[in-house]
């Protein structure tokens, strides 16, 4: 009765940690997608969204509305990330912008020049 016991609890321990579940999660960038943010004030709404995508390619895309007229703009970039700073290239441009940031939950957080800025994960 012993060895039956030892023989399920082995087989036990075995069929749970066989899961790749688990595994296949902890190799996906948690800021991989789509953020948004949006900012009104009197008349005028921005809205960005940005998208980063797992080849560390990305874009961002603004629209500003002013009294019912809307502007938008898209620009590429390319990212990384270095301890809890994110580095973002945007084409053409010359320098980087270095930014911490923190998720938590749907949240992303960013701080550029001592502003903070919450997107949420669309």
């Amino acid at each position: 009765m012993k060895k039956i016991g030892i023989i399920l609890f082995l087989m036990t321990l075995i069929l749970t940690s066989c899961s790749n579940d688990d595994d296949d999660n902890l190799n996906v960038d948690p800021l991989i997608g789509s953020w948004e943010f949006i900012y009104t004030e009197d008349s005028v709404t921005i809205k960005q969204i940005l998208t980063f995508n797992a080849n560390k390619s990305g874009n961002v895309a603004y629209t500003i509305t002013f009294l019912g007229e809307n502007e938008s703009e898209t620009e590429n970039f390319i990212w990384s990330v270095s301890g809890n700073n994110i580095i973002i290239k945007i084409d053409g441009e010359t320098g980087s912008l270095t930014a911490p940031f923190s998720i938590s939950g749907n949240k992303l957080t960013v701080t550029i020049d001592g502003e903070t800025f919450v997107y949420t994960r669309k």
